[in-house]
């Protein structure tokens, strides 16, 4: 046996095999379909991927695959022989699209197999289906001849068990009516799947969800609550004119309100795709109302206590932010920023890992996304430096925040086949900043020195340009810096005050920009540091 154990790093297997096979010289060791073995038919199907080319009828893996099953019925047998064996038919079927189809009876003995004995068996593992889908699909005459295929064996060979509906409903039905629910459900969703969907879909799937999903929203089993969902998720976003997506964005709601987690996050997942794909405009039915209660109920799932549905949430308000699907409020973008400096968050690593991600290419995307960066600046440093003690917050480090939001509006990490009409306000964002930091200095009181020394500190990272048309705000923000030094009775802060003042005098009297943005560039990835350390 290999080191790897195939069953179950199958994928990861593969992909070793196939780099193995890539190599010049390295054939296919003998493989007899007698005697099959998960390890060897998982080579078998890396060597195909590896030696694979549809202009070459003699390439080594169609040459491979011909020599194992000379005909189709041979292939069927061999299949047949294994069913039983999970791994073992799952990697055959991954080796189906490397054969030749072109015999008619060839692919009608096929489409047999994979009809009456695989998909409509629900008695062999799911991990089949789609497997076995995308065969049905090379064996069918069309897309259309697959899916009507897809849902006869739903309706007719499924759903046709005598307590199908007890099953459906919670009662106590027997265990091959369980199975034949379950296997229903999941070919259901395999076949919304399917590419290029549309009306004709949408007709073949109404009596399905009608028969088979619709009754299961009452499950006793979350597993099956959440097939319901994935199910009408789909369904919704094959609907391209958005009317089921707005019929059933309630549903999706109360899910996310009430059910278990698991259930939660399905229907959560499914709202921010439906939000992504119609607006929330067009779902919230012309009432502002339902808008704010659905970003609302989305919302509360930040704060939640459970982490998979909490990042869940996270990944899709970022995603959403990031398109320009939502109402610009700066309080989310706040929020995400502050779970991602949160300590309680240190562990969840999907979750950091989003954010570490995200909020560069969000900067990066528009400048006006640095302008909602801007607002979120002050009041996001003075939520943490005024964080009660004993809470996760306090000991978050205010001005390693600020720092990492200072270099997120820089202008040099503006992306610049994306600019648009806020680009000219983006480009003095700093001296906005300095500005409103050095009001907040001199408005403050003397006990709070602390959060003074952090804004200091921040007043003096941040990076100005002195062009012609900028001069006035300089010049603003020298009389401000002298009047914010005169009013601090620190020593370290009048001196951190004092070095930001001979830069801007510096930059008044060497006007030239690119001197002046050379002498004071910032060259510290921060965002690097901080993915590295979390």
């Amino acid at each position: 046996r290999s080191g790897l154990d195939v069953e179950t790093y199958e994928e990861v297997s593969v992909m070793a095999f196939k780099a193995v096979f890539a190599g010049k010289g390295v054939e296919l060791p003998g493989i007899d379909v007698n005697e099959l073995t998960p390890e060897a038919v998982v080579v078998m199907r890396a060597f195909c991927a590896a030696k694979w080319d549809k202009k070459d009828v003699e390439c080594p893996a169609r040459v491979a695959v011909e020599a194992a099953f000379p005909s189709a019925h041979s292939y069927v047998e061999v299949v047949r022989y294994y069913l039983d064996e999970t791994t073992v038919v799952r990697n055959l079927l991954g080796l189906a699209k490397y054969m030749d189809f072109s015999d008619e009876a060839g692919r009608s003995e096929i489409s047999s197999l994979i009809r009456l004995e695989i998909l409509a068996n629900s008695k062999l593992e799911d991990i089949l289906v789609p497997a076995a889908f995308e065969v049905l699909r090379m064996v069918s005459i069309d897309l259309a001849d697959a899916r009507r295929s897809a849902t006869d064996i739903i309706l007719n060979d499924l759903a046709m068990q005598d307590e199908f509906a007890e099953a459906c409903t919670g009662a106590t039905p027997n265990e091959e009516a369980i199975m034949a629910h379950a296997r229903a459900l999941v070919l259901s969703e395999e076949l919304l799947k399917f590419p290029k969907a549309g009306s004709d879909l949408m007709i073949l799937m109404r009596p399905v969800l009608q028969k088979v999903v619709f009754p299961a929203m009452g499950h006793p089993d979350e597993v099956v609550r959440s097939f319901v969902i994935r199910c009408i998720a789909l369904y919704c976003q094959i609907d391209f004119s958005g009317a089921e997506a707005s019929t059933y964005i309630k549903l999706f709601i109360h899910a996310i309100r009430k059910d278990a987690p698991s259930v939660q996050q399905e229907a959560m997942k499914a709202v921010f795709d439906l939000i992504l794909t119609f607006s929330l405009s067009k779902l919230r039915e012309d009432d502002e109302n339902n808008e704010r209660e659905i970003l609302k109920v989305l919302g509360e799932h930040l704060a939640g206590n459970n982490a998979e549905t909490q990042t869940v949430a996270v990944e899709g308000f970022a995603k959403l932010l990031f398109c320009n699907r939502l109402p610009r409020e700066p309080g989310l973008l706040s929020r995400l920023l502050l779970l991602f400096f949160n300590p309680m968050t240190e562990d969840d690593s999907r979750l950091r890992q989003c954010l570490a991600i995200f909020f560069p290419a969000f900067a990066a995307a528009s400048a006006s996304h640095k302008l909602i960066i801007e607002k979120i600046f002050l009041p996001t440093v003075r939520t943490i430096a005024e964080a009660p003690r004993g809470t996760a917050l306090h000991s978050v480090n205010s001005f390693m925040v600020g720092q990492f939001m200072v270099q997120l509006t820089e202008t040099s990490i503006a992306n610049e086949s994306q600019k648009d009409d806020s680009l000219g306000q983006a480009s003095e964002i700093h001296e906005r900043l300095a500005a409103a930091i050095l009001n907040e200095i001199i408005d403050a009181p003397d006990e709070d020195l602390a959060f003074t020394k952090t804004l200091c500190r921040l007043v003096n990272i941040l990076r100005f340009h002195a062009t012609e048309s900028n001069s006035s705000s300089l010049n603003e923000l020298h009389a401000l810096l002298q009047a914010a030094r005169k009013s601090q009775p620190d020593s370290s802060c009048r001196k951190l005050l004092g070095k930001v003042e001979e830069r801007i005098e510096w930059q008044l009297n060497n006007s030239d920009e690119e001197e002046s943005g050379r002498a004071y560039d910032m060259t510290t990835s921060i965002s690097r540091q901080l993915v590295i350390e979390g």
